[in-house]
């Protein structure tokens, strides 16, 4: 029985961490053809820098915080981050089309408007990096407390970001750029909802509910929310009819 849910929990993780690398190079592709739209053609390649820079900063955060991020709850972790980095996504995507970079070919204009320009850079900035913070800290998690094999973590990273290189051909050949954005938003999340087994899922969301009564949060008689009610009814039968 152990054997099996190991061996479904690592299905999930590597089936999560190859979406989670597919969706940081999709990413980073798409946002390089928007920002050579929305600023000057030749800083396309600043999306790379800020991937480059959000990530190093999720990883430095990991490696800061160890007590933060246990091994024995990698999947747990997992789910919550990656969460996090399609909603970024999502949040970026509508935050970017609303950017416009200002420039000017004036010196004299462009000191005027210096401090506009610098706010505008530095939103523009915090715009790109979040969500490959969040990338940076998942990334970071599998390879540094995952229980299987570096070298076959390290492997599926690869393929998954190699498989978002073609993928985004693609995509970007039948749909606009804005709406590939939000398209890999789904991926993340739908990586989020790949990382953990139904069954640690059914586990958290039990945990979560005994700790809001503990603290007060939730009033009235006790009553497990319907997947646990289920399952626990399928547990006393199948006891019954052994």
């Amino acid at each position: 029985m152990t054997t099996t849910i190991n061996a479904k929990a690592k299905r999930h993780f590597l089936v999560g961490l190859f979406l989670v690398c597919m969706c940081g190079l999709m990413l980073q592709i798409i946002e390089a053809r928007i920002l050579s739209v929305i600023s000057y053609y030749h800083l396309a390649f600043f999306a790379i820098s800020m991937a480059m820079f959000g990530m190093t900063g999720g990883s430095l955060f990991v490696y800061f915080r160890q007590s933060w991020f246990p091994s024995e709850r990698l999947l747990e972790n997992m789910v919550w981050i990656c969460t996090a980095f399609g909603l970024a996504i999502v949040v970026s995507a509508m935050l970017l089309i609303s950017t416009i970079v200002m420039g000017s070919s004036k010196i004299e204009s462009l000191l005027m408007a210096l401090p506009m320009v610098t706010l505008v850079w530095l939103k523009l900035i915090l715009i790109l990096a979040t969500p490959y913070f969040f990338a940076g800290m998942a990334i970071s998690l599998a390879l540094t407390r995952s229980p299987w094999p570096v070298p076959l973590v390290y492997a599926v990273d690869l393929i998954g970001a190699a498989t978002g290189c073609l993928v985004v051909l693609t995509v970007l050949t039948l749909m606009d750029a804005v709406s590939a954005l939000f398209l890999v938003g789904a991926f993340a999340l739908w990586r989020a909802c790949s990382s953990q087994p139904r069954a640690e899922q059914r586990a958290t969301l039990a945990r979560r509910y005994w700790r809001w009564r503990a603290c007060g949060f939730l009033h009235g008689p006790p009553r497990l929310p319907r997947s646990l009610r289920c399952s626990r009814w399928a547990m006393r039968r199948s006891s019954h009819t052994g």
